[in-house]
């Protein structure tokens, strides 16, 4: 088999486990404080936490990686994400394992923005390039699909610790591949610089973003926090975002190529995907969902917060007194 299709498997393998680690906890999420003795703001960031870093560094993660190399970025954010599983699942406390979850945003930030980079850099034929990145989108959907079975049997059968060890032959296998079969890219159209203002602004706004939008039903989408939120974000987005797109003067021109060719380089670049990441990565469940997963499981008895439901009426005599076949039949109009 040609290096480029190994390239895919492990650009595929890094993308199934940072995919993975989105959904995954959900389920583990009442063993996990059964365990560590956690109140519902402490679960609430378990999860949260991740998707925070990970949604709002995405496109400094991306910057990065067009200037100091795809390949360097995609071994960088493997290594954070794989060192920070182990530490995640090893936590003995609920503070341990928030800022592993933290950790494990930053590598995610760091490895997902160079996935499809990598694949349009790898595979330069037109025929090729469609069918990898065909791969590569369903390698992720299946991660999101067998994220709640995963972390259900883990759960249910073993430590919950193994939903986050699971990732360590995950990582390990793709720098192995990688390592091998891997050649380094960059975006030649752009500076050779960090935009250092631009990659804050453009941070702060996504930062920002992502917590108005989780935590915006809990507590209140016009709640003053929630609004400062949503003004801070659309405020730094307002601002000049990083400069990516000046060619380098002192280079050649380059030849002329393929329009199409062009078209898919514009639109696949590491920065053009982004946003596509980011909304995936909101997409855990709210803190209400939450909630109704703490109140499904039976024996746990974490403090879960009522919500606005009106309570259930008391069942009549008739009711309680026997069998519904004994209780006389809804009355028929006309």
């Amino acid at each position: 088999m040609a290096r480029r299709w190994w390239t895919l498997i492990a650009v595929g393998l890094a993308t199934f486990m940072t995919y993975l680690d989105n959904n995954v906890t959900n389920v583990a999420i009442p063993t996990i404080q059964r365990s560590l003795h956690l109140s519902i703001a402490g679960l609430e960031w378990v999860v949260s936490s991740y998707v925070l870093v990970f949604a709002g560094l995405l496109l400094a993660g991306g910057r990065i990686a067009d200037v100091y190399g795809r390949r360097r970025l995609f071994f960088t954010g493997t290594v954070v994400f794989t060192l920070a599983s182990l530490a995640a699942g090893l936590a003995g406390s609920g503070g341990v394992l928030i800022g592993a979850r933290v950790v494990q945003g930053l590598g995610a930030a760091l490895l997902v923005p160079t996935t499809l980079a990598i694949i349009m850099a790898t595979f330069k034929d037109a025929k090729e390039r469609p069918a990898a990145i065909g791969i590569w989108t369903a390698i992720g959907a299946m991660a999101l699909a067998f994220g709640p079975l995963i972390g259900g049997f883990i759960s249910q059968h073993l430590h919950w610790g193994w939903i986050f060890f699971i990732n360590l032959p995950v990582g390990i296998v793709a720098l192995a591949i990688a390592g091998f079969t891997m050649d380094e890219s960059r975006d030649t159209a752009a500076r050779r610089s960090l935009d250092v203002p631009g990659i804050a602004t453009s941070s702060i706004a996504l930062l920002s973003l992502t917590y108005a939008l989780i935590e915006g039903h809990d507590k209140g989408w016009t709640s003053p926090v929630i609004l400062a939120a949503f003004a801070l974000a659309a405020l730094a987005a307002a601002l000049p975002a990083p400069d990516t797109a000046r060619a380098d003067t002192s280079k050649a021109a380059a030849p002329a190529e393929d329009p199409l060719v062009t078209q898919g380089r514009q639109l696949f670049t590491t920065k053009g995907c982004l946003g596509c990441h980011a909304l995936s990565a909101v997409g855990a469940p709210t803190t209400a969902g939450r909630h109704d997963i703490l109140r499904a499981r039976p024996g746990v008895t974490a403090d879960v917060p009522q919500t606005d439901s009106p309570p259930t009426a008391p069942l009549t005599r008739s009711e309680r007194s026997g069998p519904a076949r004994h209780r006389a039949p809804p009355s028929r109009a006309g």
